[in-house]
């Protein structure tokens, strides 16, 4: 009889580790794919001659970056601030504008985003047409 009650206690010692190593392991992954879909951070990628980056702030504020390579070896930067709304969870769009908070050339030039698999992918639309313009990976 004690033989049967240490081997049953055993087993549900043994039960009860794994079934907490299986609790915290679901806890750490969801926590990490949070965060890789968390659009707050900094987001960088290159497409062309171009390296992008934006940096969003938890505010719904943030800066978008390109560095444009020329051919004779020169780099343009520009820099703007912006205002990004989430649609959902994983999209959104953010508008950029002056340092002043004028809209450039007067309009608005709006941008939208998907986080897709923990990468942003950043896109336009032009005369109607959806314009993919870089794919972003968080630093």
């Amino acid at each position: 009889m004690t033989k049967k009650i240490l081997s049953w206690s055993a087993v549900a010692l043994v039960a009860l580790i794994i079934l907490s190593v299986a609790v915290v392991s679901c806890k750490k992954s969801e926590t990490s794919n949070e965060d890789n879909n968390s659009v707050v951070g900094v987001w960088s990628g290159t497409e062309g001659n171009t390296d992008y980056k934006l940096t969003f702030s938890d505010n719904k504020t943030g800066l978008y970056e390109d560095f444009y390579h020329s051919s004779s070896g020169g780099v343009e930067h520009v820099y703007m601030p912006f205002d990004y709304t989430m649609t959902d969870s994983q999209s959104g769009s953010l508008t950029l504008h002056d340092d002043d908070g004028s809209y450039l050339a007067g309009d608005p030039e709006i941008l939208y985003f998907e986080i897709i698999s923990g990468n942003m992918v950043l896109y336009r639309y032009h005369y109607g047409n959806k314009e993919t313009i870089c794919l972003l990976h968080k630093e």
